[in-house]
């Protein structure tokens, strides 16, 4: 029964982690005035993995993150705070890790 609620929880946070970048990628992308395509070009992917990103369906890898976040001159710790804010947590309310 545990392992069940602590996958629920990953699942949960990690469905808020992608609702959280895809709005960001979006937000962004309008604000630099870049198609789907410039934008995956930039960072250094493909549209359709680019397109999966903006639309919440995957998670980059760490690197292709890295590239992101200096393409959008992403404020780490501003990302960082609106996940918290919105509920993200790194425990489970077990309070297991």
């Amino acid at each position: 029964m545990l392992n069940i609620i602590i996958q629920e929880g990953m699942i949960q946070m990690t469905n808020l982690l992608k609702q959280i970048l895809s709005q960001a990628l979006y937000s962004k992308r309008l604000n630099l005035q870049l198609s789907q395509e410039i934008m995956a070009e930039k960072c250094c992917i493909s549209r359709r993995q680019y397109v999966d990103l903006e639309h919440g369906l995957r998670l980059p890898s760490l690197q292709t993150f890295i590239n992101i976040s200096i393409i959008m001159d992403l404020d780490l710790n501003g990302f960082c705070d609106l996940l918290r804010q919105q509920g993200y947590s790194t425990d489970d309310k077990n309070g297991v890790a």
